[in-house]
C-alpha cells in the first residue's frame, strides 16, 4: 500500500484522516456497477429487481445497517434459527434445558464479540464435535455431567437468544455479498425452477472462469428464517407504503399513468406542468415505489456536462468524486444504464438546456439523452416546466440543431392541468392533515382555494400552525392554530410578495420594439416595391432624389439605426 495513506506519528491531525475507514465506507452504500455484473446474468426480472431495490437503500442515509434493522423491527416472528423457531421460542418466554442447548449450539459464533465472557466460551465448548471417540465411559459421563452444568448454569432468559440473533452487522455484511456475489443464489417465494437455477449458474460460470458448479449455493441465515422471503416481502410493504406517500390528485394520476407506460414500453416519456402541480413529488414517489426499476435524479439550475453526469453517478451509486472528469462518470453511466435496464426519471429536465438568452451550441445533454440511452433501448422520463419546450425551440431558432430525432423518440408527451380543482386541493389537505376535523380541511382547502400556489400554501400554513402548537405545548394542530397561521403569517408573507415581485399594472416595462428583417428579392420571397422603383442590392435604405448625396451625411446615414 502506498505510504500515503498513512501518517507519521505525532503528527498534526489531518481532517481526511478517517475518510477511509469502515464505518464511513459502509456509508458510501453498493457499487451500481458491482450490482449491475451479477443482476444482468440474472434471468428473473423480480431477482433483478430485488438486488437494485437493496443497492439503492444503502445509497441512502445509514446504508445497509439501517437496511438490516429495519428488517429486523419489520420480521420479529423470523428472527431465530430454526429449532428456535420450531420450539416456539419469542421473547419474554422461559427456555427449558434442552431449548438452551439447541439454541447455543445453532448460535454458535453468532451474535458474540472478543469480550466473551469466561461461562459463555465454555459453554460454546459444547457446540464442538468430539473426535476422541476412544474415551473411557468414566470421562464421557463426566464430560456429560460438566456439559448440564455448564447449560444450567446460561441464560434462560429467550430475550437473551433473540439478541442475539439480532446481528445487525452480520445481517448487514450479508445483504451486500447478496447484491454482488455471483455464488450466493436467491430464492423466489414461488420456487425457481431447476432449470433457472442452472442457468443462472451457467451465466456466472461464464462470466467468472475460475468459478465451479460446486461452489453456489442458496442464500441464508442460520439466525434468521428464509431471510430471501423476507426480502421480496420486504420490498413488496416498501413500494406500498410509497404509495400512500402523496395524494392522488388528478395531475397525479397523469403522471403514474405515463410513467408506468415509459416501464413498459421502455421509451421515452415527456411530462410537462407549472409549478406547484405535484408532478416532482409524485415522480419521486413514483421512483420509491419502484425502487428496484428505476432511479429519480434531479438536476440543478447551474447545470454543466460535469454536474449532469456526477448527479446521475450519484444516484446510480457510482464513483463521483470532485476528482472525476465528466467523460470518467459518463462512461460508466452508459455502460451500466445500457446493462441495467433502469429507468431514469431526470426532474426539472429543462435545465439540461443552456440557460441563457442566447444558445450557441447544440443541446450535448439532450442529445446525449436521446443517443447513449434511448437508442439503446433505456427508458427516460423527462418531467419539466414548459421551459423545456421553449428552450428546444430556442435551440432551434438559434443554432443548427434539429430536434426532429428527438420529439420522434418521444412515446408520450402528456400536459399536466395548470390549476389543481377544489377536490384535488381537498385531497392534499386531508393527505397532509389526517389527524384534522371537517373544520380544519375545510378552512385550510378554502384558503388554499384563493392562493396562487395552492399545494405551496397548504405546505407552508400547517408548517406555521405545527409550530404554534408547538410552542403552546400541544401535538395536534387545531383550527384555531390554523387560523392564527393565515393571519399572521401566511398573509402578511403573500402581500409582501406581490408588493414586492409582481410588477404593477400601467408600470410595466417597455419591451424593445421588434426590427423588421431586412429582405431582398429571390426565388422564395418577393418585395413590395412602388412602381417604377429600382431593386436595391446594396442592404442601405434607399435615397430619395431630394437627398442630399454629400459622403459625409451618407457616412452618418449609414451607421445611424432605422
Amino acid at each position: 500500500m502506498s505510504n500515503t495513506r498513512h501518517a507519521v506519528k505525532d503528527a498534526p491531525l489531518n481532517q481526511e484522516r478517517y475518510m477511509s475507514s469502515p464505518e464511513y465506507a459502509e456509508l458510501r452504500g453498493v457499487m451500481g456497477n458491482a450490482v449491475t455484473a451479477k443482476a444482468s446474468v440474472l434471468t428473473s426480472a423480480s431477482k433483478r429487481s430485488l438486488l437494485f431495490f437493496l443497492q439503492a437503500l444503502s445509497l441512502e442515509s445509514g446504508g445497509m445497517r439501517a437496511v438490516a434493522k429495519h428488517i429486523f423491527e419489520m420480521f420479529p416472528e423470523r428472527i431465530g434459527t430454526e429449532s428456535m423457531i420450531a420450539n416456539g421460542v419469542r421473547a419474554g418466554k422461559k427456555l427449558t434445558d434442552q431449548q438452551v442447548e439447541a439454541a447455543l449450539k445453532d448460535l454458535d459464533g453468532v451474535g458474540v464479540g472478543a469480550d466473551l465472557s469466561e461461562m459463555e466460551t465454555l459453554i460454546r465448548l459444547i457446540s464442538t464435535t468430539r473426535a476422541d471417540e476412544s474415551r473411557s465411559k468414566e470421562r464421557k459421563d463426566r464430560q456429560a455431567e460438566e456439559d448440564k452444568q455448564y447449560i444450567r448454569a446460561a441464560s434462560h432468559e429467550a430475550d437473551y437468544y433473540l439478541a442475539r440473533c439480532r446481528n445487525v452487522e452480520g445481517l448487514a455484511t450479508f445483504l451486500i455479498d447478496l447484491c454482488i456475489n455471483p455464488r450466493l443464489l436467491i430464492s423466489e417465494p414461488n420456487g425457481a425452477s431447476a432449470t433457472t437455477r442452472d442457468s443462472e449458474i451457467k451465466g456466472f460460470i461464464e462470466q467468472h472462469e475460475d468459478l465451479t458448479r460446486y461452489e453456489f449455493k442458496t442464500a441464508g441465515l442460520r439466525y434468521f428464517h428464509d431471510i430471501c422471503g423476507a426480502l421480496f416481502e420486504f420490498q413488496k410493504r416498501h413500494s406500498a407504503a410509497a404509495a400512500e406517500s402523496f395524494a392522488k390528485t388528478n395531475a397525479a394520476k397523469k403522471v403514474l399513468q405515463t410513467l408506468d407506460a415509459c416501464l413498459h414500453s421502455r421509451r421515452m416519456v415527456l411530462i410537462e406542468g407549472e409549478s406547484d402541480a405535484g408532478k416532482s413529488t409524485t415522480a419521486e414517489a413514483w421512483c420509491r415505489m419502484h425502487k428496484g426499476d428505476a432511479r429519480f435524479v434531479r438536476l440543478q439550475g447551474v447545470t454543466n456536462k460535469t454536474a449532469f453526469f456526477r448527479a446521475i453517478a450519484r444516484a446510480l451509486g457510482l464513483a463521483s468524486s470532485y476528482m472525476r472528469k465528466a467523460t470518467d462518470m459518463q462512461s460508466r453511466i452508459e455502460d451500466m444504464m445500457q446493462r441495467s435496464g433502469l429507468l431514469l426519471v431526470l426532474d426539472e429536465s429543462q435545465y439540461a438546456f443552456a440557460q441563457g438568452e442566447r444558445i450557441y451550441s447544440r443541446p450535448e445533454l439532450v442529445d446525449w439523452i436521446q443517443t447513449a440511452l434511448c437508442n439503446h433501448g433505456v427508458p427516460v422520463a423527462l418531467i419539466a416546466s414548459p421551459l423545456f419546450s421553449k428552450r428546444l425551440h430556442q435551440a432551434e431558432r438559434q443554432t443548427i440543431w434539429n430536434s426532429d430525432q428527438f420529439k420522434r423518440r418521444i412515446y408520450r408527451y402528456e400536459v399536466l392541468p395548470a390549476k389543481p380543482t377544489r377536490n384535488d386541493i381537498e385531497l392534499v389537505v386531508k393527505h397532509h392533515l389526517p389527524d384534522g376535523g371537517s373544520a380544519e380541511h375545510k378552512f385550510l382547502a378554502g384558503y388554499a382555494a384563493t392562493a396562487s400556489h395552492p399545494f405551496t400554501a397548504i405546505a407552508d400554513t400547517l408548517a406555521d400552525a405545527a409550530q404554534l402548537a408547538e410552542t403552546a405545548g400541544r401535538a395536534r394542530v387545531s383550527l384555531k392554530d390554523l387560523m392564527e397561521a393565515v393571519s399572521t403569517f401566511r398573509a402578511t408573507s403573500e402581500l409582501a410578495k406581490r408588493q414586492a415581485f409582481d410588477t404593477p399594472q400601467g408600470k410595466q416595462l417597455r419591451k424593445r420594439a421588434e426590427q423588421p428583417l431586412k429582405t431582398h428579392s429571390s426565388a422564395f420571397e418577393t418585395e413590395l416595391k412602388p412602381e417604377g422603383a429600382e431593386d436595391n442590392f446594396t442592404g442601405r435604405r434607399p435615397v430619395a432624389a431630394h437627398e442630399t448625396h454629400s459622403p459625409e451625411r451618407n457616412r452618418t446615414e449609414h451607421f445611424q439605426p432605422d
